[in-house]
């Protein structure tokens, strides 16, 4: 007997009917689903492009208790060298975001972290520069004090001082949606 003709010892499952939606009660907005994909997709090329795939960044709006965000400076010398920034790094091949992020905040700072909301995303081409494809994650939950263990220098700030600071140029964007 072959194993089409055996008989199947497991249950068939029921066919499932599509659910409808019901409406929302009067006067309250119906939920919707704000899920996040798990990795982001690529950006869209034409096939004769020659402009190079984005480098994919995820960086934290990391928060204290006293509603500060964490900025770090970069090294003296380098690319973008004393630019201030929010901290994070390329996420690498096979990675998601979040746990790049992870990855990169107990790198540079020494703190064990649980990215939160993705707050934004967006494709940045620094002039002469790369271009980069950055996500920016909120994180409120992490363990351990944030200590220098690769930049010149950081600082909490509070949001209405953020302006204040020469800021790469991407950032820039999303220091407009944190002063509102």
């Amino acid at each position: 007997m072959s194993r089409k003709d055996r008989p199947s010892h497991r249950p068939r499952r029921a066919a499932r009917t599509p659910r409808r939606a019901e409406p929302a009660p009067a006067g309250r907005p119906r939920a919707r689903s704000a899920r996040v994909p798990r990795r982001p997709p690529r950006p869209h090329r034409s096939a004769g492009s020659s402009d190079p795939a984005p480098v994919h960044v995820a960086a934290a709006v990391l928060t204290n208790p006293r509603a500060e965000v964490l900025l770090c400076q970069r090294p003296p010398g380098g690319r973008f060298g004393l630019k201030w920034e929010f901290p994070g790094g390329k996420v690498e091949p096979g990675e998601t975001a979040r746990a790049a992020l992870v990855r990169e905040l107990r790198e540079e700072l020494g703190i064990d972290s649980r990215p939160g909301t993705l707050l934004l995303r967006l494709e940045h081409r620094y002039d002469g520069g790369p271009h980069v494809l950055l996500d920016f994650f909120q994180v409120r939950t992490y363990h351990g004090t944030p200590r220098n263990l690769a930049f010149h220098d950081i600082r909490w700030v509070v949001a209405r001082a953020l302006p204040d600071f020469d800021l790469l140029e991407a950032d820039l964007f999303l220091i407009r949606l944190l002063v509102k």
